[in-house]
């Protein structure tokens, strides 16, 4: 992280300004989103409101729209096909056999989950990519795995978003499985988000993330820049509850 300034070595190209549309948030129009060989997906009114949030692990947004978004992935389905817990989360079902265990196949199937769908957003006219690896979080189960979207009723239900106006409330929780693919800038002054291309140095530091299996979820985290990690398991209900209460604490949070 650089602060007062930015770091020219891990990007290449024009910096994207995109200003805000509410001080109170980082919240930026979002104004169109799409799977590489698909229909784009335009979007209008509040549901351009994108919140972009270091925070926040995945991509959250409307129902409405993202299921136009996996009715164009091949293999999706939604959460509940698995798990009543993961009734807010899409799964994909495509796999790949793993060639480093290919000796083992005939005592045990070892599947890896794996897709080809490439999701763009797009900022001040600019289409930035998701990769295909970052839209699949884990492998949840011998037959699925998370995918990125999940769905998230900023605006509706038990946790509303106080003092915010029906026209301009927050509709999108952009978080790290978009942030990992672009050099992101934060500027005060004019108010308003960056995004340029990552250059070939910029890459993850240390070891760390989520690894989700079985009914399980084991949390990952830094030992330093090693790849020594310490680990413990939770349920699918509170993977899904710790998800969506991260995401709801980050943004009453900025409001207050």
């Amino acid at each position: 992280m650089t602060i007062g300034g930015t770091n020219s070595s891990l990007y290449t190209g024009n910096i994207n300004y995109i200003s805000l549309t509410q001080a109170q948030y980082w919240m930026i129009p979002m104004t169109s989103m799409s799977v590489q060989g698909g229909q784009p997906i335009t979007l209008s009114g509040v549901n351009q409101n994108a919140v972009i949030d270091t925070g926040t692990t995945l991509i959250g947004g409307p129902k409405t729209i993202l299921d136009q978004l996996y009715s164009q992935v091949s293999g999706a389905t939604r959460g509940s096909t698995l798990s009543s817990a993961l009734a807010d989360y899409y799964l994909i079902r495509e796999y790949t056999f793993n060639p480093f265990v290919c000796l083992h196949i005939l005592t045990s199937e070892t599947l890896a989950c794996t897709t080809k769908a490439v999701v763009s957003l797009t900022f001040g006219g600019i289409d930035y990519q998701i990769s295909s690896q970052d839209f699949i979080v884990d492998q949840v189960s011998t037959s699925y795995c998370l995918a990125a979207f999940f769905v998230l009723e900023l605006n509706s239900g038990s946790s509303p978003i106080p003092g915010q106006s029906n026209s301009n409330h927050p509709t999108w929780v952009v978080g790290d499985s978009f942030l990992k693919n672009v050099y992101t800038i934060f500027r005060s002054e004019p108010p308003s988000v960056g995004f340029a291309n990552l250059s070939s140095i910029s890459g993850a530091i240390g070891f760390a993330g989520t690894q989700i299996s079985n009914g399980t979820t084991t949390i990952v985290k830094a030992s330093g820049n090693s790849n020594r990690s310490s680990s413990s398991s939770i349920s699918f209900s509170a993977v899904s509850s710790a998800l969506f209460g991260a995401v709801v604490a980050t943004i009453v949070g900025l409001s207050l």
